[in-house]
């Protein structure tokens, strides 16, 4: 894991950048006598996001509350699990975009790129792409599994249980499973 640390407003630092030999040749080395500065005042930092879940068809309005960003939608750039989500409104504490469709499974990660800044700090904080059980979009335009069938969730594929399934012969979950909260919900197999 990453250990999170408190940093002073400036801190100055040396830069060393090691490049492989085999990539580069003599004559585009350079070598730099300077300190680079980081200050956690001018990083954009994230501090929650709304909702934290939405399908894999793409569509859901995903807001990004934070501070210190950049206004203005052309300003800052958005990808969620590497794929763009599009920025329709951005203020200094907020942004608002709509998730593009995930056409294969991978983890969850979310960059937040801002043309004068750089990447927010995300604090830990993702967007999950998740389908829910009961939705024909879960399994590729067919029914949801029946009483007797047999289901495998791949890796990097989430599932929302939003009903109680019948009676399945196996169940092989490689990805996630999630149980949705305002429900008494069971899964036997």
């Amino acid at each position: 894991g990453i250990e999170l640390t408190t940093f002073t407003d400036v801190a100055a630092c040396p830069i060393k950048v090691e490049v492989d030999a085999d990539d580069v040749s003599e004559s585009n080395v350079v070598v730099a006598n300077q300190t680079f500065e980081y200050s956690t005042a001018d990083t954009p930092t994230i501090t929650g996001l709304s909702p934290t879940m939405g399908s894999a068809a793409g569509g859901t309005f995903l807001t990004i509350s934070g501070v210190d960003f950049t206004a203005g939608p052309t300003s800052v750039s958005v990808a969620v699990d590497g794929i763009t989500c599009v920025v329709s409104t951005a203020t200094t504490t907020q942004i608002v975009c709509v998730t593009g469709a995930r056409p294969s499974h991978t983890e969850p990660s979310l960059m937040v790129r801002f043309s004068d800044k750089g990447d927010a700090a995300t604090m830990g904080h993702t967007f999950l792409y998740i389908d829910r059980w009961s939705a024909v979009t879960t399994w590729g335009g067919e029914a949801p599994p029946q009483e007797g069938e047999s289901v495998i969730i791949p890796f990097g594929q989430n599932i929302l249980l939003d009903v109680s399934p019948p009676y399945l012969q196996l169940i092989v979950i490689e990805g996630r499973l999630v149980w949705e909260d305002a429900r008494d919900l069971a899964i036997q197999a």
